[in-house]
């Protein structure tokens, strides 16, 4: 466990056991906060949660209450940010701001995935991710399908701090191999 004093105090637990009993709650929150075409089945999640390279890890409040969580890949030398979430009754409480100033405190370069900027949901996501430094990658960028039969969908890679398009492009291929390998084979 990882406490995180910041504007909230925050404690970070991995979640390494399907049995855990955090996962009725990172799922309840997973299936809210992603659309099902961005998002695993979370019989897969349980099943990755063995993968050496992949962390699920909620956060607690100060009551030990869980706020959210982060699913990551630790790539070589950068984490992969696959989703990220604030239960919608405990936002604007500065508990998503210290789950990203924690998870960037130990990893210096970072990389996430949001929907292309159409309206101002997505706006006011691009702008909370800027606020930590994240800047969009200028490069075109698809995730692959989670589920069969579906196409693969347009997204912004926005990362932290800014890497090159080259450098860029070496990371992506290693998203694909790793991250969704499973989709792609």
């Amino acid at each position: 466990m990882v406490t995180f004093t910041g504007m909230s105090q925050l404690s970070i637990i991995q979640v390494t056991e399907a049995s855990s009993s955090f996962l009725p709650f990172i799922e309840q929150l997973y299936t809210q906060a992603f659309p099902w075409e961005e998002r695993r089945d979370f019989a897969t999640v349980k099943q990755l949660l063995a993968h050496p390279l992949m962390q699920v890890q909620v956060a607690l409040n100060e009551e030990n209450i869980p706020v959210g969580f982060a699913i990551t890949w630790q790539l070589t030398g950068c984490l992969f940010i696959e989703h990220i979430a604030t239960a919608e009754q405990h936002r604007s409480k500065g508990y998503g701001s210290a789950f990203m100033q924690a998870l960037l405190a130990v990893h210096p370069l970072c990389l996430l995935e949001i929907e292309p900027v159409t309206d101002s949901t997505t706006q006011r996501r691009l702008a909370f991710y800027q606020l930590y430094g994240f800047l969009p990658i200028d490069i075109v960028y698809y995730q692959p399908p989670y589920h069969p039969h579906l196409a693969p969908l347009p997204m912004q890679l926005l990362s932290y701090p800014l890497v090159s398009q080259a450098h860029a492009g070496n990371i992506i291929a290693e998203i694909y191999q790793t991250v969704y390998q499973q989709m792609l084979s």
